[in-house]
């Protein structure tokens, strides 16, 4: 089975689908991307319309280096899309930074290269 990625707009199913990976930023990250500032990716089965998640990426350009930054994604094939991406990263000789909420993401992406940079913990304000 061959994954394919393809750019795409904002959209309702993209949005349902990637609210659990956001962890209460979908609207930052649906302005996000309105804006140009980041970019959706639609993941499909490759012969297949049919949708099997989203990804969103940006890319932090800094003199001399840039980073690919998988800011949220969710749904199927989730190893498929990271080679992906990684290759992506590789060819254009790009490091990468990932951002989840998954407890158990730092195991995942020790199979494609990645270090544990960081744990950022969020408490909402009070009214």
């Amino acid at each position: 089975m061959r994954v394919t990625i393809a750019k795409t707009e904002w959209n309702s199913a993209a949005e349902k689908i990637l609210i659990p990976a956001a962890f209460g930023e979908i609207a930052d990250i649906k302005e996000q991307v309105k804006s140009g500032e980041s970019e959706l990716w639609r993941v499909t089965i490759a012969g297949n319309k049919i949708v099997v998640g989203y990804v969103v990426t940006r890319l932090e350009v800094r003199p001399g280096s840039a980073i690919l930054v998988i800011v949220a994604g969710a749904g199927e094939c989730g190893r498929a899309v990271m080679r992906i991406f990684c290759n992506l990263a590789d060819e254009h000789g790009w490091s990468m930074r990932v951002h989840s909420v998954r407890r158990g993401m730092g195991r995942y992406l020790d199979l494609y290269g990645f270090t544990t940079m960081e744990t950022i913990y969020k408490r909402a304000g009070k009214k």
